[in-house]
């Protein structure tokens, strides 16, 4: 998590919940934006991520972002890089 938000140069406080289905959902309030992220830990090894950032009030989307992040592990890594 962050000390400073991505949306804004302001320090970053925000609440955060682990859902029933296992997801991860964090949801900050900054000065004229907000972000919500939600995290799905689909394997030990994949993750997936949504985030979304609203501008002031909840009005309008300024950037929506969906991510699938693989962890590579290094004994694979050295059988293919030899």
């Amino acid at each position: 998590l962050r000390s400073v938000g991505y949306t804004e140069n302001t320090p970053a406080a925000g609440d955060w919940t682990m859902q029933e289905d296992g997801s991860f959902y964090m949801k900050t309030i900054y000065t004229g934006t907000g972000a919500e992220e939600t995290i799905w830990f689909v394997t030990p090894d994949v993750r997936m991520r949504t985030s979304c950032i609203q501008g002031q009030g909840g009005k309008g989307v300024t950037t929506a972002t969906f991510t699938t992040e693989v962890r590579q592990q290094a004994k694979k890594i050295e059988q293919i890089c030899g």
